[in-house]
């Protein structure tokens, strides 16, 4: 048998062996008597992305109804359904002094019957604006995670998922009394699993929802009764 080659992220070195975990999460322990060459390959265009870049990519996938530039910062309404809706995207120059910016965004939602929130992501924002945010008396909210992953090592971990049958499943399909139903709109049964983890939702919800050219619902019924087992929104940009 020749050569075989592992590509990977080096995670851990022993005076014996080398752990290099692959795209797909599984981890390889190479002894290192049998390495004969090695190399540093260069992070992938997505693990070169920065944080800015990911918010505004991000931004794309939830809008506002309306929107507005100030600067590069992103100011966003929906009626009030959700924070991330309703809120300016904090991420580079406002192309104004910090202290007029934040009078801005104040103005902009006072204007629609708004509260005033910013999306300050770490890594992203210009300095000095959580500290003019906290000299206002702005109150911190939960924080987000924006998790991100390729979708090519996505799909190569597949086979290590426990419910591959139902991530294998066809639109109306069935399995274990469980179907997949794909949509274009949430219908009333999507929107009560929704209502069910975030409370009730306003008439904008649905506008909010589907505010988008490329957005998909998807959802886990029981074949039987039609009740939601589990909700997904997706978009694509």
């Amino acid at each position: 048998m020749g050569a075989i080659g592992v590509v990977g992220v080096l995670v851990a070195t022993s005076a014996e062996t080398w752990s290099v975990r692959r795209r797909d999460g599984s981890v390889a322990e190479v002894e290192l008597g049998t390495i004969e060459a090695a190399r540093i390959v260069p992070p992938s265009a997505a693990q070169r992305a920065t944080a800015a870049e990911v918010e505004q990519a991000a931004a794309l996938g939830w809008r506002g109804l309306e929107t507005a530039r100030l600067g590069e910062w992103l100011l966003r309404a929906g009626a009030g359904f959700t924070s991330r809706a309703n809120s300016a995207m904090a991420v580079g120059d406002p192309g104004t002094p910090l202290a007029a910016a934040v009078d801005a965004v104040q103005e902009w939602y006072a204007e629609r019957g708004l509260p005033p929130r910013a999306a300050v992501a770490e890594g992203a924002a210009p300095g000095g604006l959580e500290d003019e945010l906290r000299r206002r008396r702005w109150d911190a909210d939960q924080p987000t995670h924006v998790m991100t992953a390729e979708i090519t090592h996505v799909l190569r971990a597949v086979p290590q998922v426990e419910a591959l049958p139902l991530a294998g499943l066809d639109a109306g399909e069935a399995f274990g009394g469980v179907a997949l139903q794909l949509d274009d709109a949430p219908d009333d049964a999507w929107l009560a699993a929704y209502r069910a983890a975030t409370g009730p939702l306003p008439p904008a919800a649905r506008d909010v929802l589907v505010n988008h050219p490329n957005v998909g619902f998807a959802s886990l019924r029981s074949g039987e009764t039609g009740e939601e087992a589990a909700v997904a929104r997706a978009a694509v940009d």
